[in-house]
């Protein structure tokens, strides 16, 4: 059995022994996990049970307000079916339930407008009504615990709307969301139970009860699932009505997780998962709570951390754990002991081995005794030992015949890098000196390039200029021939100007002498005028006198008459051509006037044609002036076109010859660059001798 632990297989089963330890230690691990897997199947069997435990007092705890609507509803159908209705009965019986009812806040019956008798307006005054008639009375509990009586305003639609119209408009019995009111002086979380009263199937109005909700809520945060959770409660319109934060009750449950728990327990009862809350993997389950008569159910929920649910199945792991545990330290100590058996031996070769690389030939080898792998190992290493000295002794001898040939070497060596230094200064230079000229070339040529783009360029632009300066040549040459016409008409038109003064003058002393004459005319028809009258004034006596003469002067009345009649004439006519004259005479002076006014105009219109004479006769002369100027700078740009075209020559010229330069100095990098590589393949080749 000894022989047999020496042998490495042994050590190896040994190994195997604790691989086993660690196979157990796993399989612990494995149960652990399926005790665990269990105890939390179980945790959830019992937060279900419990869940319907705490449904149980919620339906309870709401249930007894329904269930007193729900009677009361009963009782009040019963009076109103054949609507032979007493109100004061109808009210005893809602106070008789709201007496019955000692959690209850209050309770209300209302009716629509004239649905219970018919006879609203009958009842305007009355102790049950509102002001319209309506019967609507609330009974509550007093502070001094005894029931009081208020008529409710039903004419306030935003007031009643959750409690009274919402329910009556949808036909069915409800819970109104969670609110908070003032009751007795203090902030009370309350819903509402509203219930439809119906007569033939037709709902005529509404029973309510109002509960607290603060009693629900307190007990529900209290409660404490597994010593470490949490319930809460999600009423109607899914409003918090208990929750272990008091500052979301009545506010809506945002919650994601929750709305999608709700989903799922709408259809099948239960619903449950396991999240992250606060970096503690937490169990929540949720069941929908129904009330008799109601269609929306709330919502009750767990919360309780997943180590809690598991506490017993924990304690146990940690046992299983523990024992594992003492087990695999018992196999790492067996390991450590195999360990150690194989490593010192392998240890004390490795130094063995690292001695003779080191050179170190007087090193002992152990272990070479030993019957197992390690008495092997140690005997090649021996053999590797002695094959070492041998190599060692011939390296000795390779050495001394080295040494001759280095030293030869060497020599060779120095008098190699000495060529190589002087060949190379040489082909630097030469190479040097090839890159310059190639430098400077490449810039000859630049230059010669860019000096015959330039003139090129010159060159066109001075052209353009001589054609431009010829142009104005032209265009200044036409100008002086317009200005000497324009000279030509304003003297022709200053010459007219005089003549129309002339004639201007003339045919106002025509029209003054037409004047004259109108004026002599009138002193004629004047005159004529007068006799006219003196004619008239005859006529009318010879009138008197035929008359008379009675019978005999007939035929003198006759024509004295004709005579006055004449006279009359010549006087109208006479007064006519008066009017005439006189107008030919107003238009005479407003001629002489017009005629005076155009020989004035006339008169300055011939100052201005003098003086734009004055004018054009200086212009005449500066552009005559400029057109000599342009003919010079023509003859200037023809000759400064001439010379940039030599320049142009001059410079292909150089950049021919650039080109050249920099042929040879190309020619000349070739013949260095040959040179050093031949050079180089020189020495290479006696170093590599």
């Amino acid at each position: 059995m000894i022989l047999k632990l020496r042998s490495i297989k042994s050590r190896v089963l040994l190994l195997a022994g604790a691989g086993f330890v660690g196979a157990c230690t796993i399989l612990t691990f494995a149960g652990t996990q399926i005790m665990m897997s269990s105890a939390r199947s179980e945790a959830v069997v019992a937060a279900n049970t419990l869940l319907n435990q705490y449904k149980g007092q919620v339906q309870a705890e709401i249930g007894r307000a329904i269930s007193a609507a729900m009677v009361m509803n009963s009782a009040v159908e019963a009076v109103i079916f054949d609507q032979k209705v007493d109100r004061d009965e109808l009210a005893e019986i809602v106070a008789k339930t709201v007496e019955s009812q000692p959690d209850l806040l209050g309770m209300t019956l209302a009716f629509e407008p004239n649905a219970l008798d018919g006879h609203d307006k009958d009842f305007l005054a009355h102790t049950y009504s509102d002001p319209t008639g309506r019967f609507a009375p609330y009974f509550f509990w007093r502070q001094d615990r005894k029931v009081g009586v208020e008529p409710l305003d039903l004419t306030k639609a935003p007031a009643i709307e959750r409690w009274y119209t919402r329910p009556l408009r949808d036909n069915r019995s409800q819970i109104v969301p969670a609110y908070t009111d003032s009751v007795d002086g203090k902030d009370v979380l309350m819903s509402t139970v509203s219930v439809i009263v119906r007569r033939y199937g037709t709902p005529v109005g509404v029973i309510t009860a109002d509960m607290s909700l603060n009693a629900i809520a307190g007990s529900i945060a209290a409660l404490k699932p597994f010593e470490a959770g949490t319930v809460s409660l999600v009423g109607a319109g899914g409003l918090w009505v208990a929750n272990k934060d008091a500052q979301l009750l009545g506010k809506r449950a945002d919650d994601a997780q929750l709305t999608e728990l709700k989903g799922k327990a709408a259809s099948t009862g239960f619903a449950d998962m396991v999240i992250e809350e606060a970096g503690v993997e937490t169990y929540r389950a949720v069941v929908p709570v129904a009330f008799p008569g109601i269609e929306e159910p709330w919502l009750l929920s767990v919360s309780v951390p997943v180590d809690a649910m598991v506490d017993g199945a924990l304690d146990a792991r940690n046992l299983m754990l523990l024992t594992a545990g003492g087990l695999l330290v018992l196999a790492l100590l067996g390991a450590w002991w195999a360990a150690r058996s194989l490593a010192t031996p392998i240890a004390r070769m490795t130094q063995t081995m690292k001695a003779l690389a080191d050179g170190d030939t007087g090193v002992t080898v152990t272990d070479t005794g030993r019957a197992d792998e390690i008495g092997a190992m140690a005997g090649a290493v021996q053999i590797f030992k002695d094959a070492l000295i041998a190599k060692c002794e011939a390296d000795e001898a390779a050495a001394v015949e080295a040494d001759a040939k280095m030293r030869r070497a060497q020599v060779l060596d120095r008098l190699t890098k000495q060529f190589e230094a002087n060949v190379s200064v040489l082909t630097n230079g030469l190479s040097s000196a090839a890159s310059r000229m190639e430098t400077t070339a490449r810039s000859m040529t630049t230059v010669a390039d860019q000096t015959t783009s330039q003139s090129v360029t010159v060159a066109s632009a001075a052209e353009q200029t001589s054609a431009n300066v010829q142009t104005v040549a032209a265009a200044t040459e036409e100008l002086s021939i317009s200005i000497r016409e324009i000279a030509s008409q304003v003297g022709q038109s200053s010459r007219i100007a005089e003549q129309a003064v002339s004639e201007a003058q003339r045919t106002t002393q025509t029209v003054q002498a037409l004047a004259a004459s109108a004026e002599r005319i009138g002193d004629v028809i004047q005159l004529i005028n007068t006799i006219a009258s003196q004619t008239n004034l005859l006529a009318l006596n010879a009138t008197i006198e035929a008359a008379r003469a009675g019978e005999a002067g007939k035929g003198f009345a006759v024509v004295a008459s004709e005579v006055k009649n004449l006279a009359s004439q010549t006087s109208k006519a006479t007064e006519e051509i008066s009017s005439q004259i006189g107008a030919v005479q107003q238009a005479t002076v407003e001629a002489v006037q017009a005629i005076e006014t155009i020989a004035r105009t006339i008169g300055e219109m011939s100052q201005i044609s003098v003086s734009i004479s004055a004018a054009i006769e200086e212009q005449g002369a500066a552009t005559s002036e400029i057109s000599r100027n342009v003919q010079e700078a023509a003859r200037g740009t023809e000759a400064v076109t001439g010379n940039i075209n030599d320049v142009r020559q001059g410079a292909g010229e150089t950049g021919t010859a650039a080109a050249q330069v920099l042929a040879s100095a190309r020619e000349l990098a070739r013949h260095s660059d040959t040179l050093g590589a031949a050079v180089g393949s020189f020495l290479s080749g006696v170093k590599a001798a």
